[in-house]
Parts: C-alpha cells; sequence; structure tokens
C-alpha cells in the first residue's frame, strides 16, 4: 500500500485541508458529468472524498451514494449534505446497492484499473453511465506521487481499457490538468 492508499493521510487532509485539493478541469468535467444525468438517476461517488462531487449531482439526480476509505472525509461529507445523499466507509467491493451511474473523480490512480471496471459493469446495468475524471500521468509525477496505479491517461489506452471491461465510450476530453471520460455499459 503506497502512502496515497492509506486512509490516514486523506484524514489528515481532511482536518488540515477541509479535503483533498480539486484539479484544474474538474468543473468542466462535472458540467460534462451533469449534462449527461437524468432526475431517476441513483449514483455512485467512489471515492467521494468531503463529498464535492456529491453535492453537485445531488439536485440533479434522485439518489446519490459517497463511498470512501477515509472516516474524516466522509464526516466532513456529511456537513450539511443534500438530503438525497447518503454515505458509506468501504470501497467498491463492499458496495451492493442499485445504481444506473458511477463516478470516480480524481481516484482511479488509487485503484486497480481492470478490477475497478470489472466490478463496475457487475453492478451497473446495461446502457449504466460510467464517469471518470482522472488528472494526467505527468501531473502526479510532477507532484512527487510515484503511485504505481498510475499509468498514461491517453484517449487510446484509456478508451481501449474501458472497452475491453465491456463499456462503450462516448466521450473522452482533455480538460485542465486531466481529462475526462464518459462510457456506457454494454
Amino acid at each position: 500500500m503506497s502512502e496515497h492508499d492509506d486512509p490516514a493521510l486523506w484524514d489528515r487532509m481532511a482536518r488540515e485541508q477541509g479535503g483533498a485539493p480539486s484539479a484544474q478541469g474538474m468543473a468542466e468535467a462535472l458540467d460534462a458529468l451533469l449534462a449527461r444525468l437524468s432526475p431517476g438517476d441513483r449514483v455512485l461517488d467512489i471515492g467521494c472524498g468531503s463529498g464535492p462531487v456529491v453535492r453537485a449531482v445531488a439536485s440533479q439526480v434522485a439518489h446519490v451514494h459517497g463511498i470512501d476509505t477515509s472516516p474524516d472525509m466522509l464526516q466532513r461529507a456529511r456537513v450539511d449534505a443534500p438530503r438525497n445523499a447518503t454515505f458509506s466507509l468501504g470501497t467498491l467491493d463492499d458496495f451492493d446497492d442499485t445504481v444506473t451511474c458511477a463516478v470516480l473523480f480524481n481516484v482511479l490512480h488509487h485503484l486497480d484499473e481492470a478490477a475497478t471496471f470489472a466490478r463496475l459493469h457487475e453492478i451497473l446495468p446495461s446502457g449504466g453511465l460510467l464517469f471518470v475524471f482522472e488528472a494526467r500521468h505527468e501531473h502526479h509525477q510532477e507532484h512527487g506521487d510515484e503511485n504505481p496505479h498510475h499509468v498514461p491517461f491517453t484517449p487510446a489506452r484509456f478508451c481501449k481499457v474501458l472497452e475491453s471491461s465491456g463499456f462503450a465510450v462516448e466521450a473522452f476530453e482533455e480538460v485542465g490538468v486531466g481529462a475526462w471520460a464518459a462510457a456506457r455499459r454494454g
């Protein structure tokens, strides 16, 4: 486990900074996500941290659930949370509810890509939306992050990984220091 996978790091960030810093390009990615959501959607925010994505999508959907491994981040997320938002401590493997959309905002680099997409393929229904925003590999390297899960987030490579996991890529756009992808489960 790298330092960035340790919930204690994120607990400390929650206390010191009020949550993980947001990456440049996140606002554009959120706009792209919001344009794809429907009022009846049930959204899962994986690695929700202090809840910025939960808050951003809550007014657009029926329900949003945030899951994270950091108790302190979840405590911050629950403060003034929207009524249709719930949270739980754990990982994607602990989640067993029904959702129509799963989002990962700047968290995929902490996870095993293949295992994560395989699990999301199990959770999402046919046509379900998977939306990922991730900072590019170079950005993480510039900030001294040696996480072994960080891999180049390029359109060709990432789209290939999604498609091999049973998702059809609808859109991919580079924004700020990262990129977002929207895909549907086949």
